[in-house]
């Protein structure tokens, strides 16, 4: 049974499977900073080709070409760009007498606590370690009893408690 919202028309019982894609929106926020549109367009095309266990697809060039727009060259270049950032590791798999591409939507791309160095380089700083004095952003800080502190080194950092956003690492 389909539950709507009578005044908005949102479904509210999407289940994975159905309508349901996880866009990984603190990738996509890299990606967007990092002015790499034709990477957020394929990382948006792979997600949405994602089977029902959600952790690989397998879109070819010319799927991804259709549905974002983009030349063969552009879509290599841009996997190029995924697979530098952390987000997309690439493996060929043969199906009947071809090799096929297989996408892994790393986790990465849905928690700045696992992005790499070169990913985090495009967020925004929003503290700094009073210790190392290395300017952070929220993927590097983490939450105590009394204070945030850096994850590198440990130190305490200059952002207030009251300001984490301790519901999850998507809030940048």
């Amino acid at each position: 049974m389909e539950y709507v919202d009578t005044q908005t028309g949102e479904i509210l019982n999407i289940t994975q499977g159905g309508l349901y894609a996880p866009l990984p929106i603190p990738a996509y926020k890299v990606l967007v900073q990092a002015r790499e549109h034709v990477a957020k367009d394929i990382l948006i095309c792979l997600v949405s080709h994602l089977g029902k266990r959600g952790k690989s697809s397998f879109p070819s060039y010319s799927t991804i070409a259709r549905e974002t727009g983009r030349s063969r060259s552009a879509i290599r270049d841009g996997l190029q760009v995924l697979y530098e950032l952390g987000f997309v590791k690439v493996f060929q798999v043969k199906v009947g007498k071809r090799k096929r591409n297989k996408y892994y939507i790393q986790e990465a791309c849905f928690s700045t606590d696992r992005m790499s160095k070169k990913a985090l380089g495009y967020l925004p700083r929003v503290a700094t370690c009073l210790r190392c004095r290395t300017p952070l952003s929220l993927g590097e800080i983490g939450y105590g009893m009394k204070s945030t502190h850096h994850f590198g080194c440990g130190g305490i950092t200059t952002l207030p408690l009251a300001d984490y956003p301790k519901e999850s690492s998507y809030q940048q």
